[in-house]
């Protein structure tokens, strides 16, 4: 699989996204990162306004902490996908 060159600006990736994956995302026909980014900060927000619920606002640290390592797993998940 040949790989595009990597242009200075991608450096700026996000935050939650390894190096790794953003690279394979770069390579893709249609870049998906902004999607799939946008995606994420959406589900992240649902997800700390229904813990919040669930359990109360005095657990929202647990939430966030449970928030971030989910989106450690998923793009874990994406990257070995993406790989194989």
């Amino acid at each position: 699989m040949s790989h595009k060159p990597v242009p200075p600006e991608a450096y700026l990736f996000p935050r939650n996204i390894s190096l790794n994956i953003f690279i394979l995302l770069q390579n893709c026909t249609v870049d998906p990162t902004n999607g799939i980014t946008n995606r994420v900060e959406n589900l992240g927000q649902r997800f700390r306004e229904n813990f919040a619920q669930a359990v109360g606002e005095g657990w929202m640290e647990i939430g966030s902490q449970r928030y971030k390592l989910g989106v450690r797993l998923y793009y874990r998940v994406m990257e070995s996908m993406l790989k194989s």
